[in-house]
C-alpha cells in the first residue's frame, strides 16, 4: 500500500483522483478510522493553515498512527503546487517517524 500525506482537501482529493484513473483501488481519510484495504490511501491531515508547530504535532499524530495501521507500506509526501504549506516541517516529521530506507524528491 501506498499513503500520501497531502495538508489539505484539495490537494488531497487531486492525488486521490490521479490514483484513481490509473485503476487503482483508493481511500481518501480525514480522521484516523479503519480503512480496509486500499492500494492507496490519502490522508488530509489539514496542516495547511496551522502554525508551523501545529502543523508539526498534527503530521507527528498521523504519521504515527499510519506507521502502526499499515507498518509495511510506502508513503509520499504530496506538495502544493505553489510550495505552500509546511514542507520542511512536514518532511522532517515523517523522516523522523517513517525512518524511510530512502527516497526521491521530485
Amino acid at each position: 500500500m501506498v499513503i500520501v500525506f497531502a495538508d489539505d482537501l484539495t490537494g488531497a482529493a487531486a492525488t486521490a483522483a490521479l490514483f484513481r484513473q490509473r485503476g487503482r483501488a483508493v481511500r481518501l481519510l480525514q480522521a484516523p478510522q479503519a480503512f480496509g484495504a486500499p492500494d492507496v490511501l490519502v490522508i488530509n491531515a489539514r496542516t495547511r493553515d496551522l502554525e508551523a508547530a501545529l502543523a508539526r504535532s498534527e503530521l507527528r499524530r498521523w504519521a504515527r498512527w499510519a506507521m502502526a495501521a499499515a507498518p509495511e507500506s510506502h508513503w509520499s509526501k504530496r506538495v502544493d503546487t505553489t510550495l505552500a504549506g509546511h514542507i520542511r516541517v512536514e518532511l522532517e516529521v515523517l523522516l523522523e517517524i517513517l525512518r524511510p530506507q530512502g527516497g526521491v524528491l521530485a
